[in-house]
């Protein structure tokens, strides 16, 4: 019930296109194609101000003037596609045009400019490589700042709203045949591969995609420095969160009878935080598993470190942790 059609994003984009050919003084055309792609609502409604810039780029900076893509052998009506397709659990929409494409030479003096990358490194780019910086903010190569493009901001924004959807975006392009914007997005943001975990009776989902691994380490791994825990990971020393503590989960009272592994081991999600790792300690690892999540009702949601719910198969109810707000919360 929450997948919808990419139709009732497209269908805006063939007005918008000719209003903007007519500003611009280009005769452009779009084709578009698997408008009966379905998607996330959520996701859906994400995806349009990015497609628009995109759009609006593809027109401004690729597609020539009339007389210009006379010249050079082109027709003077310029083409731009948009196309929204499946392969596996992602869908894809590439943006195409038949433009001018991008120079390499403007995009790698730009970017030397910008002390993005070195001349030595510049050189040594392939052009693939070379044209993801145009992500970077603040980077355009417009000669001219207009009230269509050129401003420096927009794409760093595009890529940022495709990346927080689970997505991600490439550039392809050949010099004076065209570019290829494609995007990558997951099918769903209601399906998620999680990792299930126990601590005392409660069990605790968190997902993969948060998880760098999970590691099992005896407690002499464990030292406390200025009233922190931390943990000795792979030649770094990383924070330590206590879930139980965290979440002020019940300690059964017979958990030292069940056996003598956990008093000398602890077993720990490590997960990706501030660009470093940090480690979550557990009871013990259940499985992985594909789960539909449920958002939490308005009671719920302002529980720090917990993201939504699913129902496992006896019919028990699983928090799903949001490990980057569990320990921002500990940080405070």
């Amino acid at each position: 019930m929450r997948m919808m059609t990419v139709e009732r994003v497209f269908n805006r984009f063939p007005s918008m296109i000719r209003k903007l050919s007519k500003e611009l003084g280009k005769d452009v055309v779009i084709d578009i194609s698997g408008q009966d792609t379905e998607l996330d609502r959520s996701i859906i409604d994400e995806i349009g101000d990015p497609l628009v810039h995109l759009l609006r780029n593809a027109i401004d900076h690729g597609i020539e003037t009339p007389d210009v893509r006379k010249l050079v052998d082109k027709p003077e009506k310029g083409r731009v596609t948009l196309e929204a397709y499946h392969r596996g659990n992602h869908v894809y929409i590439d943006i195409s045009d038949d433009g001018a494409g991008i120079n390499r030479e403007r995009v790698m003096k730009k970017a030397i400019e910008n002390n993005l990358i070195s001349e030595s490194d510049a050189a040594s780019r392939s052009d693939f490589d070379l044209f993801q910086l145009l992500f970077a903010p603040g980077f355009s190569t417009a000669e001219e700042v207009t009230d269509v493009s050129g401003r420096g901001v927009g794409l760093d924004v595009v890529k940022q709203t495709f990346e927080q959807l689970g997505g991600k975006i490439i550039i392809q392009s050949e010099e004076g045949k065209g570019s290829t914007f494609s995007i990558q997005l997951p099918l769903t943001l209601s399906i998620m591969d999680v990792l299930f975990i126990q601590c005392e009776e409660e069990i605790y989902g968190i997902p993969t995609s948060q998880l760098i691994e999970t590691a099992i380490a005896p407690h002499e791994d464990k030292i406390v420095m200025q009233g922190q825990v931390m943990l000795q990971y792979r030649g770094q020393i990383i924070p330590v969160i206590e879930l139980k503590e965290a979440f002020q989960v019940p300690v059964r009272s017979t958990a030292a009878e069940e056996g003598h592994f956990e008093d000398t081991f602890t077993s720990y999600l490590i997960v990706k935080h501030d660009k470093k790792a940090a480690a979550i300690a557990v009871d013990q690892f259940i499985g992985q598993q594909d789960v539909v999540i449920k958002p939490l009702g308005k009671r719920l949601s302002t529980v720090r470190g917990i993201s939504g719910a699913t129902i496992l198969g006896n019919g028990t109810i699983a928090f799903i942790i949001d490990a980057t707000q569990l320990l921002e919360e500990r940080g405070r």
